[in-house]
């Protein structure tokens, strides 16, 4: 089989492109080889904010530093096997499609929003 250079290239440059793109990212901590990254903290901090929180400095550092101890207590609880328990993963599950259905619900609200008419006329027919 004769590989051509031009496909060696662009296998050569997506995977370094891939690789930069995930180096990329910035890391807020570094919790035993396991990165912390700065989106899961960005996300942290706007959901606060969706939820009328102000996040301040202070707020930050209690926000990296729960990061930290639950990295923590995830690789020993990933260490100790937990991960794997038929229980753990069944509740892992129902946790998973808790979370989904949450979300499929805030967004067909969100699309679906219901005008003040109809509020007013499904309060009057159940009064």
């Amino acid at each position: 089989m004769q590989t051509h250079p031009s496909k060696l290239f662009l296998i050569a440059s997506f995977v370094l492109i891939s690789y930069t793109a995930i180096a990329a990212e910035p890391v807020i901590v570094t919790v035993n080889g396991k990165p912390i990254k700065q989106s899961m903290l960005d996300f942290i901090i706007k959901d606060a904010n969706e939820h009328g929180q102000k996040v301040d400095d202070n707020v930050k550092e209690v926000i990296i530093s729960k990061l930290i101890s639950s990295e923590l207590l995830l690789q020993e609880a990933t260490k100790a096997g937990i991960d794997k328990k038929p229980e753990y993963q069944m509740r892992e599950e129902l946790a998973r499609r808790e979370l989904l259905v949450s979300a499929y619900l805030q967004d067909y609200v969100k699309n679906h929003p219901v005008s003040e008419s109809d509020t007013k006329a499904a309060y009057e027919k159940f009064k």
